[in-house]
């Protein structure tokens, strides 16, 4: 199962979309995290970055099975 948390750490908001296995704790894992500054509107940024990071990483993704490279995810039970 995928998992999405956004957070604000000082001024900068952290998005991390994590894989978590539910039949195995100590095998999730980190998939992707990205950092940024917001300004006032924190709620909104807050959902474009996670909108940014979830789109950047279909992409990359994407880019990476079309070109046969390794996902980095082929021993993952979720897949």
């Amino acid at each position: 199962m995928l998992v999405a948390r956004v957070y604000d750490v000082l001024d900068a908001v952290v998005v991390e979309v994590s894989c978590v296995h539910s039949t195995d704790p100590i095998g999730s894992h980190l998939l992707i995290r990205e950092q940024s500054r917001v300004s006032a509107d924190r709620t909104r940024e807050a959902l474009l970055a996670l909108s940014d990071v979830a789109l950047g990483a279909a992409c990359r993704m994407r880019l990476q099975d079309e070109r046969g490279l390794p996902l980095g995810l082929e021993e993952c039970s979720c897949w």
